[in-house]
């Protein structure tokens, strides 16, 4: 109804994001407002909370020892202050104790699990936990441990849809108008289709279930097809539509993860889409649901 004014009349809730800029000297996690799709800069989310974005970056910093005091790191003077350094629990990079190129290695781990590649971590540090634990070396141990419950705090439901934003994918359907397909007398439910990518939301079409085939291929192509640069207020705005759904408790129609760190990114087989059809919305009492062709390709 308002298309050049819409944004006027609705408030979304303010998001955050996680940023860092691999090209700083020492680059480091920190909470931000807007997000960026740059050479050399990430940025991960979206977050519904300052604090869920917050809490994020230090299970991050504490799984890979990452500074927790980056306005301290470059002032060896002023670093003596740090609790961190006083208590021993961090690598500490601002007195030398750990070398340039080792520290950045940290941040790249600790980036790649920001993305959603968590778990090849946590499997290398239960390893390490568990031999430091048979050497009775149980001070290393205990690290480990804290580390590792950083890391599974990644897994909370409140992060299920956080990732490296310029990979972000995701594929929402929804039940659509019913419709009389031809040569038919008897109405048939029809689905909507959305793409959210790359700062944009695709309007991919509709299909009816024995015709999936169609949509899917259009599907196909918008996520192969590469993303242009997009403006950070028109990325913010898309991502905020989009969070206004993901974090209800209850979110309407259905919602799959297309995100991946592979180009092009993969959609799932036809017939989960289907099946997730058939799981959220079984047919109403007293009707049949219309039945897809037997032979779908995956």
């Amino acid at each position: 109804l308002y298309p050049d004014s819409w944004g006027k009349l609705i408030t979304f809730g303010k998001l955050r994001f996680v940023r860092i800029d691999l090209s700083a000297r020492w680059p480091n996690l920190s909470a931000a407002e807007k997000p960026l799709i740059a050479d050399r800069q990430k940025t991960f989310g979206p977050f519904g909370t300052r604090k869920s974005a917050n809490a994020y970056i230090t299970a991050l910093r504490t799984a890979f020892g990452l500074c927790h005091r980056p306005d301290l790191i470059d002032s060896p003077d002023r670093a003596a202050t740090c609790p961190y350094l006083q208590m021993h629990t961090c690598p500490a990079p601002c007195v030398g104790n750990i070398s340039r190129p080792d520290y950045f290695s940290q941040i790249d781990k600790a980036v790649s699990a920001a993305g959603g590649q968590g778990a090849q971590y946590a499997d290398r540090i239960r390893n390490e936990m568990m031999q430091h634990a048979a050497g009775k070396q149980f001070e290393a141990a205990a690290a480990g441990k804290k580390r590792l419950a950083a890391l599974d705090l990644l897994k909370r439901s409140e992060y299920r849809w956080t990732r490296d934003i310029s990979k972000l994918a995701i594929l929402h359907i929804d039940r659509w108008a019913r419709i009389s397909p031809p040569g038919k007398k008897r109405k048939s439910q029809s689905y909507a289709v959305y793409l959210v990518k790359g700062g944009q939301i695709l309007d991919c079409g509709d299909f009816l279930l024995d015709d999936l085939a169609g949509v899917y291929r259009t599907l196909g192509d918008h996520l192969e097809r590469p993303t242009g640069q997009i403006a950070t207020g028109e990325l913010k705005e898309t991502l905020a539509i989009a969070a206004s759904f993901l974090y209800r408790s209850n979110p309407p129609g259905i919602w799959i993860d297309c995100s991946a760190d592979e180009t092009p990114r993969r959609l799932p087989p036809q017939q989960h889409i289907l099946d997730a059809i058939a799981e959220r919305f079984p047919p109403s009492p007293g009707t049949t649901r219309q039945q897809p062709k037997k032979n779908v390709d995956t």
